[in-house]
């Protein structure tokens, strides 16, 4: 009995050490700050990125400091939050960025309501949910966010929903939270749910809140960039393959939408709000990420592969995408094919 007990002990202290370990990577690869950026020139194509269905990449901006949030004005004007610079800047259809808030401590989410208000998150230890109105008013509505990963607003109003966790600021994984957080516009919060890690041995959860947007279904979605994580050395514990989950923030029921994702972190719906819902994984290995669609039922299609440490997706009226890349200062988009001549042709041969 006392050697079975000894045997135990000594794997879990292999499970813990290891854990660390991964942990530590995983705190520091959960946003990379400082990308070093390209040199690329706007309306170039970019070959290194396959999609399906005849969608071609092109450069749509370049030379940003750690591109992370998106959000796109009716107007077309793309908002796109750079986290080394620490600046939320505007981007017009011909790639020229124009800054707008300055002196930001690694802001990082970004969503707009129906009055043109752009409504910022700091990836900070003690960050700021900013409201920046069209008029160029910078307000701060609340303080003291504890890694701010997204905010998502909704057309029925107030409150906002952001995202937190504390994952790079521990160092035991097993005090690692994340909250999804409600805000009023008058700054009161409440952290609707909170995700700690579930042992169930040989099996760790960790669940790390980031990409949340609202479902045509009443439902919060939100993804879980702390997905994926494997331990490679014995005892070879996977800790956890929750990749999107849903939240009734009424009633607060959460559940598991899909899983077998890595490092999922945008995500958005169609711009009708319907499904299918796009997301992002970061990195798949060697800062590979990929865009993929998922339908109502949840399976899980690729769309895109090739990116670099990929960070947000914002789907366009027009049918294409913007996403953002942190490693290379990149914005790109992801335009669909043109229309096929050989409709038009008897139209034209007609006139």
């Amino acid at each position: 009995m006392y050697k079975s007990v000894a045997r135990s002990g000594l794997i879990i202290s292999l499970v813990i050490s290891n854990l660390l370990l991964v942990w530590g990577v995983l705190a520091m690869g959960v946003e990379p700050r400082g990308g070093a950026a390209a040199s690329f020139t706007p309306g170039d194509p970019l070959p290194r990125i396959s999609c399906t269905d005849g969608y071609e990449a092109f450069i749509y901006a370049e030379g940003l400091a750690s591109p992370d949030g998106l959000a796109l004005a009716a107007n077309g004007l793309l908002y796109v939050a750079q986290e080394a610079s620490g600046e939320v800047s505007q981007v017009g259809s011909t790639g020229i960025v124009t800054s707008l808030v300055t002196g930001l401590n690694n802001p990082e989410g970004l969503t707009l309501d129906s009055s043109g208000n752009l409504y910022i998150v700091e990836d900070a230890n003690g960050g700021r949910l900013l409201q920046y109105q069209p008029n160029g008013t910078l307000i701060t509505i609340t303080t003291g966010l504890v890694g701010a990963e997204n905010v998502t607003w909704s057309a029925s109003g107030t409150p906002l929903h952001v995202t937190e966790s504390n994952v790079e600021y521990i160092t035991d994984p097993f005090d690692a939270k994340s909250w999804v957080t409600a805000i009023q516009l008058n700054g009161n919060k409440n952290r609707l749910i909170t995700a700690t890690p579930q042992i169930t041995f040989p099996y760790v959860r960790f669940i790390s809140y980031a990409g949340i947007t609202w479902g045509p279904n009443g439902l919060l979605y939100l993804s879980n960039e702390a997905a994926g994580i494997q331990i490679s050395q014995p005892p070879f514990i996977l800790t956890t393959t929750t990749s999107i989950l849903t939240l009734n923030p009424t009633t607060i029921a959460q559940n598991i939408f899909v899983i077998g994702l890595t490092s999922p972190e945008g995500i958005r719906f169609a711009p009708d709000g319907n499904f299918p819902l796009y997301v992002v994984e970061e990195d798949l290995g060697n800062g590979d990420g990929w865009l993929s669609q998922i339908t109502a039922n949840g399976v899980v299609t690729p769309f895109c592969s090739g990116f670099q440490t990929i960070e947000d997706v914002q789907p366009a009226p027009d049918g294409s995408f913007f996403v953002s890349e942190d490693s290379t200062g990149l914005i790109i988009r992801l335009a669909p094919p043109p229309d096929d001549p050989a409709i038009f042709l008897p139209l034209l041969l007609n006139q």
